[in-house]
């Protein structure tokens, strides 16, 4: 605030923990109340605790992961509340490279396993399961295969990426994310 006011822009301070709702709702409502607006937020909450995964209790993982996903889940959602009228606004999250980089001893909840474990994802997109039949109906899983270049996967696509995965075939592919979507991204 000290810098920014002798700038003639307005700031308030407001402290929240950004893992309770409770907090986050009070904050965003003392900022829209003290500006009339939200145009941007930038998520930039982060702690970390220097952990191997043999010594991080529960509690420490969830105090992690609750300040950087819950904590962007609740910041955005209470900004979207009062930005979608604005029809012109930003929402920045922040990561970390290590985000993109294998094992780094000590930060188990940034980074991927040591000890020659290798942690994958696989990124399935439209795959027909009673889960997207439930969520879709058929005219609209019509609707998404239309936009699908090889057409809806099936749980098999899926399953043979785990074998790859889980074979000695992908012994020294670590950190990785395999898009299992038949050629479907978001625009």
């Amino acid at each position: 605030i000290a810098a920014i006011e002798p700038a003639g822009a307005r700031a308030r301070f407001v402290p929240a923990d950004v893992r309770r709702q409770h907090d986050v709702d009070a904050m965003f409502d003392a900022l829209f109340g003290a500006f009339g607006r939200i145009d941007i937020l930038v998520s930039n909450a982060g702690i970390t605790r220097r952990e191997v995964i043999f010594e991080t209790p529960l509690e420490g993982w969830h105090e992690v992961l609750d300040t950087h996903l819950t904590g962007f889940f609740l910041c955005s959602r209470a900004a979207m509340f009062r930005m979608r009228e604005q029809r012109s606004t930003r929402i920045i999250g922040n990561s970390s490279v290590t985000a993109f980089r294998g094992a780094i001893r000590g930060f188990v909840h940034y980074t991927a396993a040591p000890f020659n474990i290798t942690v994958n994802a696989i990124a399935p997109g439209a795959i027909e399961t009673e889960m997207l039949h439930a969520a879709h109906g058929a005219q609209g899983i019509r609707e998404i295969a239309r936009e699908i270049p090889l057409g809806l996967g099936s749980a098999q696509d899926v399953a043979a990426s785990v074998v790859f995965l889980a074979s000695d075939e992908s012994k020294h592919i670590t950190g990785a994310t395999i898009d299992v979507n038949g050629g479907f991204y978001f625009r």
